[in-house]
């Protein structure tokens, strides 16, 4: 506990990096819940090379009037057991009505990806990076191979659960 509020100090999201697993993030995001896992689920990352976005200027752009889907806190919390397939409809980021709209290519990643076989995709935090998440590995690669025409930097890995 002691670690994680020295960690806050240097940023809201670094306490959440000390114990890993699936936690709700409230406050500035340095406020911790315990959650149960998520069981493992394949995702692909990419962020678009060269393109940098401030959480500072997304924050101060936001309005609540432009958010036409939010995500569901305890519907996430209660579908969590059942993985990806099942929370993805109560998934979604506010913060993409003010990114999107200044940096038109997370959304054509996002299109992109579902295109290639994502079944959910979503812009991680104030962006640019995006996620999409897979069945399997097999269709993260096909999904990552489908981001070649973007410049981006990719990745694919799995949800973790807790190290302790």
């Amino acid at each position: 506990y002691e670690l994680e509020q020295l960690a806050a100090q240097l940023g809201s999201d670094i306490p959440f990096c000390i114990e890993g697993g699936t936690m709700l993030a409230t406050g500035r995001g340095e406020v911790l819940t315990k959650l149960e896992d998520m069981p493992e689920t394949w995702l692909v990352l990419a962020k678009p090379r060269g393109l940098e976005v401030s959480t500072a200027w997304v924050y101060k752009n936001f309005n609540h009037g432009r958010v036409v889907h939010a995500p569901c806190i305890w519907q996430l919390e209660a579908y969590l057991r059942e993985g990806g397939k099942a929370i993805a409809p109560y998934m979604g980021n506010v913060l993409e009505t003010v990114t999107i709209p200044a940096h038109p290519v997370i959304a054509s990643i996002k299109a992109a990806m579902l295109g290639a076989g994502a079944y959910y995709s979503l812009m991680s935090g104030s962006g640019p990076t995006v996620f999409g998440l897979t069945a399997d590995k097999e269709t993260a690669e096909r999904v990552q191979q489908a981001l070649t025409d973007f410049d981006v930097e990719t990745a694919i890995t799995t949800t973790i659960g807790r190290r302790n």
